[in-house]
């Protein structure tokens, strides 16, 4: 079906597929394996189970525990500081002379058990540190080598959920390096494993172990895997039918009719649009809440008269005389979700003037450069940007509501969380920290908590129908988003639910088959020493005329796109997407231009300049020191399209 017809429908429910084990041979060919274990292998448990069996086999094996410094315990076993990042390029500067890189990795430092129950935040930094940060350093100091084919493997142990178990948030975000690796590196094949651990000794474990390298050997990417018992799970999508409106009874999650409810990140993209549709639907009371300060309103006439249209707050003047006119009592509340204080303070005004409060939904999250950052160029201060919100926000959050009966606690969470491609590694990792953050709380609360995997959002309708979402699907207007936030709300009894035109696992949008060039329209020869060049088809023909490179910098991007779009005669004005282009293949693109230059650019360059020569400019630019706005933006803006649960 058609995803602009599949729109009003495209809603599906995570759950987990049964599927055989893996069936790759791991031990046909000697590999370098590095083995990084929790603590230095004993007489018992995983580590030395696979470490035995590895050895048995006639591998390498390099052992790697965390420590306060880098250090040589032995010929082939070191510790580093998980996250101290020059450990992980001077262990490689030190291996590799030996022969000793990896080609295949087990990362077992988030193979620790649940933390308790009073616990958790307190143990969210020390699992961030031998997770995320460890993974991020280690995919970055691996980035700053000669490609090689690498095939990782992350084991956690019960970070998921099958059935009626509680998950682990704070391991989670290692999904986050995993996914971005698996898009921005073609060389490195990466997959997460959770398992619940077997007896020591038991047969089960021996049988684990073989089921573990073989899922590193088996080098491919992209699907999460779950082990439960002797059984392999991988993640799956099930689309659900809604009734039609008209149809529909209320249900537990359903909006009061004048009901209280708290929007945090209120005049984000998707705030604003989850407000209006509270304010048309029920003429809802709201209190929207964002970081950034409002005027008094006895001074609000006055602002909107010395300032344009174009001004921030004064688009916020407008919004909430909007919701307004739709009925609603707007408060405006400044307030920074991260800090506990602030976020009490919010709630205890909203009790004080409306005397009740009856649901949040959580939209909060700055739209900054880090959202999209490629893992090379991701640093711990954009991770920590991003985590302020998204994961001390919602710990703040669950402490200032628990005990309160609300009607649902609702999060905007992203496809990014399945998908990872078109944001960054951290951006990511914050996504799959609030899904299961969110069935976590189900479990604890009898508050309903829902998180919502949204598809790319667009705040301009006039842009859709030229503009490429990032994770590859039309993205979702404001307008449509306001109907599509009242039927998750018409759902009930529903934890987590993913709001896409498409399947989440679909690709993007099909691409037509490419058409003979018009007649007498140039186009480039295949290289010889390509032989891929015959199968090729020829550029299509486009409204731009082709202009053929005029540089090397320019022939190096063109041969990279004719590679990955499978034609030839690819012009310096072409766009990307109109050649068939999706953001998956961009983002594979992204890195080889970054091989062939040595010139490192984020992978939403290929979306803000999709031309070989807009890229190009980029390039001579990164290259030089020069600022971006050396080269002219497109027509449609990458603001245009953002990354779902952002506040602007």
């Amino acid at each position: 079906m058609d995803a602009e017809q599949d729109m009003p429908g495209g809603f599906s429910l995570p759950s987990w597929r049964p599927t055989l084990p893996p069936s790759a041979a791991w031990d046909t060919h000697r590999a370098c394996w590095w083995l990084m274990l929790p603590e230095p292998p004993g007489q018992e448990g995983i580590g030395a189970r696979l470490k035995q069996r590895l050895q048995e086999a006639g591998q390498r094996v390099i052992l790697l525990t965390p420590g306060p410094r880098l250090a040589q315990f032995g010929e082939h076993h070191w510790s580093l500081q998980p996250a101290e990042a020059t450990d992980y390029d001077l262990l490689l500067r030190l291996l590799l002379p030996q022969g000793l890189a990896p080609d295949r990795v087990l990362h077992l430092w988030s193979l620790l058990p649940p933390p308790p129950p009073g616990e958790l935040e307190a143990s969210f930094e020390p699992a961030h540190e031998r997770g995320f940060q460890s993974l991020l350093f280690l995919l970055q100091a691996l980035g700053r080598q000669e490609p090689r084919p690498v095939s990782l493997v992350v084991l956690t142990h019960r970070m998921q959920a099958l059935g009626e178990e509680t998950p682990c948030p704070e391991r989670a975000t290692v999904l986050g390096p995993v996914r971005a690796a698996s898009h921005e590196s073609p060389h490195l094949a990466c997959r997460a494993v959770d398992v619940n651990l077997p007896a020591p000794g038991s047969w089960q474990e021996a049988r684990l172990v073989d089921w573990l390298l073989s899922e590193c050997a088996e080098a491919s990417s992209g699907e999460d895997v779950v082990y439960r018992g002797q059984q392999r799970h991988v993640r799956a999508f099930s689309p659900i039918e809604l009734p039609p409106a008209s149809a529909r009874v209320p249900g537990p999650l359903s909006p009061r009719e004048r009901g209280v409810y708290l929007v945090l990140g209120g005049f984000g993209t998707l705030g604003s649009s989850h407000a209006e549709a509270l304010a048309r639907h029920v003429r809802a009371r709201l209190v929207l809440v964002s970081r950034s300060l409002m005027p008094e309103r006895v001074h609000w006439d006055d602002w909107l008269a010395n300032h344009d249209a174009s001004d921030p707050l004064s688009r916020r003047i407008r919004q909430v005389r909007a919701l307004e006119a739709l009925g609603s009592e707007v408060r405006v509340i400044s307030a920074d979700v991260g800090d506990r204080d602030q976020l009490r303070t919010a709630i205890e005004e909203t009790l004080a003037h409306f005397g009740a409060l009856h649901g949040v939904v959580f939209c909060v999250g700055s739209v900054n450069p880090s959202l999209s950052r490629s893992l090379a160029d991701l640093t711990p201060e954009d991770v920590r940007v991003l985590f302020q919100s998204r994961v001390h926000g919602l710990y703040a959050l669950e402490e200032v509501l628990r005990d309160r009966p609300l009607d649902f606690c609702l999060l905007a969470s992203s496809l990014v969380a399945v998908r990872g491609r078109g944001a960054s590694a951290a951006y990511s990792a914050a996504m799959n920290f609030m899904d299961a953050f969110v069935l976590r709380q189900a479990q604890r609360s009898p508050v309903p908590w829902v998180s919502v995997d949204w598809d790319g959002w667009t705040s301009d309708a006039d842009v859709l129908p030229s503009t490429v979402a990032p994770l590859g699907s039309r993205p979702i207007t404001a307008a449509e988003g306001a109907e599509l936030f009242t039927d998750v709300l018409s759902l009930g009894g529903v934890n987590r639910v993913a709001v896409t035109p498409r399947d989440p696992f679909s690709p993007a949008t099909p691409q037509p088959p490419p058409r003979p060039p018009e007649h007498n329209t140039p186009r480039a020869e295949p290289a010889a020493s390509d032989p891929s060049a015959a199968r090729r088809a020829s550029r299509p023909p486009l409204e731009t005329a082709y202009v053929a490179p005029r540089d090397a910098v320019e022939e190096s991007i063109a041969k990279v796109w004719e590679s990955m779009l499978g034609i030839t005669g690819v012009g310096i004005y072409d766009n990307f997407f109109e050649l068939g282009g999706d953001w998956r293949t961009g983002m594979t693109v992204m890195t080889q231009v970054r091989e062939k230059t040595g010139v490192p650019l984020p992978p939403v360059s290929l979306q803000e300049g999709p031309t070989v020569e807009l890229l190009a400019r980029r390039l001579r630019a990164a290259s030089e020191g020069l600022p971006d706005t050396s080269f002219d933006r497109p027509l449609v803006p990458s603001s245009a399209v953002k990354p779902s649960g952002e506040d602007d």
